[in-house]
């Protein structure tokens, strides 16, 4: 059997995130799914996004969180970002630089300037840019003391206006980037080891220059390890699957 039958007969078989990956055994560290957020109506604003992996790292924010969207995509709800103001962060969540993949369900409401989806950062100034879009372009940037840095821009990939996957599986000689499971770029590039810390979705950071993502989120996860080719195509298509994106 094939890499390809091991991943499509484990979605067949209703696989999800909730078990160990097919071929590498891995969980997600967390993973936010719109659908898991309960108590809340239809254009309300959230305040709480639960983990559903079991690791407690829900996302939060009283005063600008997003809205909530009922039966958005594919008959699953989303949360919708302004643009301008809303938010959801954690603290406590931390990734290793040189090994991490990232997953997200993503529907902008246009790539025509800077906006920050994901970002982690750690107080010595070191930061993660794993979802990032800016002029039509999917960037992923990497940067560090000494800086040793990585731009991965896949042009006509995540685009506006659509609902699609996009993640990034990074190791510690470069990343690679997937739009709807299709390989974007893949950058060869030294990253600084680094652990991160303060993880943001919607904005790069408080104040001028926040970059406040613009569009809608269904489902996010984050694993902190470099998943294989089989384990990434087994996430992506699950994703796909549920969200009706082809």
């Amino acid at each position: 059997m094939t890499m390809v039958d091991i991943r499509r007969a484990a979605v067949a078989a209703g696989w999800t995130p909730a078990s160990a990956t097919p071929s590498g055994s891995k969980l997600p560290k967390a993973w936010w799914a719109a659908g898991s957020i309960t108590g809340i109506d239809d254009g309300e604003a959230v305040a709480s996004w639960p983990d559903d992996s079991g690791n407690s790292y829900s996302l939060a924010e009283a005063t600008n969180g997003p809205t909530f969207n009922e039966d958005d995509v594919n008959g699953l709800p989303s949360l919708s970002f302004n643009g301008s103001s809303n938010y959801m962060t954690n603290g406590s969540l931390t990734i290793p630089s040189q090994t991490h993949s990232l997953f997200l369900v993503v529907n902008p409401t246009s790539t025509a300037a800077a906006q920050s989806i994901l970002r982690f950062q750690t107080g010595g100034g070191y930061v993660i840019y794993p979802y990032r879009l800016y002029a039509d372009a999917y960037v992923s940037q990497f940067g560090g003391t000494p800086l040793s840095h990585l731009y991965s821009e896949a042009y006509d990939g995540i685009v506006g206006g659509s609902w699609q996957v996009g993640a990034v599986v990074v190791s510690a000689t470069g990343a690679i980037t997937y739009v709807n499971d299709v390989e974007e770029t893949s950058v060869a590039a030294t990253i600084t080891s680094s652990t991160s810390g303060t993880l943001s979705m919607g904005r790069y950071a408080a104040g001028a220059g926040a970059e406040f993502f613009g569009g809608k989120i269904a489902e996010a996860l984050v694993y902190d390890v470099t998943l294989n080719a089989t384990d990434r195509a087994a996430v992506n298509e699950y994703l796909m699957n549920k969200y009706g994106i082809t």
